[in-house]
């Protein structure tokens, strides 16, 4: 697997992000600033980081059992 992008909208608030992973570039972006509901524009925040994965993702070897999550929350913790 080459990458991963994972979006949140909080419906009370409107705010969302979006983070992007690229395993073959070891690189995370993360979009954070931008609200559904607001109507005048808002410049969000990009920000790009390195991560600290070694593993090389199959998806025709993925399961539910994978424990894809735990690894993501683990790379991005150790940033």
């Amino acid at each position: 697997m080459i990458g991963l992008d994972v979006s949140s909208f909080h419906r009370a608030s409107g705010e969302s992000s979006v983070t992007s992973y690229n395993f073959s570039t070891r690189k995370k972006q993360t979009i954070t600033g931008m609200n559904e509901f607001e109507e005048t524009y808002v410049k969000p925040v990009e920000k790009w980081e390195k991560i600290r994965s070694t593993r090389v993702w199959d998806l025709s070897k993925m399961t539910g059992e994978t424990g894809l999550e735990k690894s993501l929350i683990r790379i991005y913790r150790s940033g």
